[in-house]
């Protein structure tokens, strides 16, 4: 700055940085020194103000980091991944207020979700603060789109009975990358299900020939592809076991993902890639020998037992009307006897007794694990609950127990030939499952199992209503494609009920699925509650 006098008219010229500001008369020295030091001012508070104003993201070297950052981190997150570094910047990553080092550790959501990645970016000793938002995926989210090529060894068509070689290859995207996530010729295919066979779109298992852990599943040599030809929303079993994931009386619940199917070749649309129910280290574990009176037992719940040539007293049981069929002990292994039936058939008949007593049950099953498995299978009104695919086990010296929980297409509202109104009781009603009968007749059972599903009511099941939205976001572009290939949304496919036909929208499927739910939850909420569940009664 410098005030330099314009010779002969007694004015100066005010001169900062070389740029004239002011034109003055220099007649008061003292009005000149005021306005110097205004101006002064006025170019330090400027000078601070520059100080503190944080850098611009446009140019320099923190603008290239974010820029870069923006590209390293996945858009859609459902793998652990490196968090980038650079030389000379320090850099402090949180997601909420969790600090992460040099990884992000995928955590696995309820459903699909949307968070924030905090960075603090130091360079040179100026800090700049960013968020990304991300997707974290779910396992069982169709966003992970896996697609699944399986090509037979022969053209023989696929049997149910009798299995042929195949080559499997299943290739996935991972934090945005699409790979091979699991290959191999060692493998065979046949068909499986019962219903469910003679429908179009075929269900199918597969068998390796050393077992493995394919997308995260309990490593295993058999998997099974479940096709959901008659669940047009594609999600009622994902959406059950979901669920059943979040209830800790449930020893072992079945995990399920999302693949597309092609099949030499063609494409066949969503399939649900899932374990087999079996006993497995890394499933339900524990040991059954053969030759051993009080060891373990797993059995199943099979209407159609004599059906497919079953003995009772051989293979089997029959108690109180309802066949059993016997998995472990295999009755086919040489070292196993007919007293190890006797043995696991008497335990259900002193256990009937002991309910129908109303005393001294709790020493032949758990009943907070038949409380759990029951309100699964009443809250989602399954039409198998007394039929088929109720799966029983007892570990040496231990009480019954139920589950795994299993096949759910033709439940949420999905069955012509039942009740099946989100209203109404329905599971412990005389000629579906005696055992659920026999419980809930017991009114300190009815009243555990009131407290139970009020518990769940209030803190899991709004969760769950959220995850069956997300799902459907999540499938309706891959079942676009699926219902291209079989028109049926808006066609009868058995047993579909009145409000499954008619719509030719996916979305639709999702909300009566989502519908239904939040009307039975509440609707049961509110039963719960009432005199006539109190005295045990439960007609319509």
């Amino acid at each position: 700055m410098n005030l330099s006098p314009r010779e002969g008219n007694g004015h100066g010229f005010l001169i900062l940085r070389g740029i004239i500001v002011l034109d003055v008369t220099i007649e008061s020295e003292t009005l000149m020194k005021k306005i110097i030091v205004l101006l002064l001012l006025s170019v330090l508070t400027m000078s601070l103000v520059a100080c503190q104003t944080p850098p611009t993201t446009d140019t320099g070297p923190i603008a290239h980091i974010i820029e870069h950052l923006e590209e390293a981190i996945p858009q859609q997150i459902n793998q652990s991944f490196d968090l980038p570094t650079y030389a000379s910047t320090q850099i402090l990553w949180t997601v909420g207020d969790t600090s992460l080092d040099a990884l992000f550790v995928y955590a696995e959501p309820f459903f699909d979700k949307e968070i924030t990645i905090n960075v603090e970016i130091t360079h040179q000793n100026t800090t700049y603060t960013h968020t990304f938002t991300r997707q974290l995926i779910a396992r069982d989210s169709a966003l992970n789109v896996s697609t699944l090529y399986i090509e037979t060894a022969t053209t023989d068509p696929i049997e149910r009975r009798s299995s042929q070689d195949i080559t499997f290859r299943l290739v996935s995207t991972q934090n945005g990358h699409t790979q091979v996530v699991f290959e191999t010729d060692q493998a065979q295919i046949r068909g499986r299900g019962n219903s469910t066979w003679d429908m179009p779109k075929k269900p199918y298992r597969i068998r390796f020939r050393e077992a493995v852990s394919i997308l995260d599943l309990p490593e295993s040599r058999t998997y099974v592809l479940l096709a959901e030809y008659a669940d047009k929303s594609l999600l009622r079993n994902t959406i059950v076991h979901k669920f059943s994931s979040r209830l800790e009386h449930l020893s072992h619940t079945i995990t399920t993902r999302v693949v597309e199917l092609y099949l030499n070749g063609e494409y066949q649309g969503i399939y649900t890639f899932t374990e087999q129910v079996e006993l497995a280290p890394s499933k339900l574990s524990f040991e059954s020998i053969p030759g051993v009176l009080d060891t373990g037992y797993f059995l199943e719940l099979d209407q159609r037992f004599f059906d497919k040539g079953g003995v009772a007293g051989l293979d089997g049981l029959f108690v109180s009307g309802y066949p059993y069929e016997l998995i472990r002990p295999d009755p086919t292994h040489p070292d196993f006897t007919l007293a190890q039936l006797a043995f696991i058939q008497q335990h259900f008949l002193d256990m009937e007794a002991a309910l129908i007593a109303q005393s001294g049950y709790e020493d032949y099953l758990d009943i907070d694990n038949w409380i759990d498995y029951f309100i699964v299978q009443e809250l989602f009104k399954n039409v198998d609950v007394g039929w088929s695919s109720v799966y029983i086990y007892k570990k040496a010296g231990e009480s019954l127990r139920l589950g795994p929980l299993w096949d759910f297409d033709l439940a949420i509202g999905n069955a012509d030939y039942i009740d099946y109104a989100p209203e109404n009781w329905y599971g412990m009603r005389a000629y579906k499952n005696r055992w659920f009968q026999l419980m809930m007749a017991i009114p300190e059972v009815r009243e555990q199992f009131k407290l139970r599903y009020l518990e769940l009511y209030e803190d899991d099941i709004p969760e769950m209503l959220e995850a069956v939205s997300a799902l459907g976001d999540a499938m309706s572009p891959l079942a676009q494609r699926n219902f291209d290939r079989w028109d049926i949304l808006a066609q009868y496919v058995w047993p579909n009920p009145p409000g499954m036909v008619g719509s030719s929208e996916y979305a639709s499927q999702v909300e009566y699925v989502h519908n239904f739910i939040q009307r039975r939850a509440a609707w049961m909420a509110q039963e719960v509650r009432s005199d006539a569940f109190a005295q045990g009664r439960f007609e319509p």
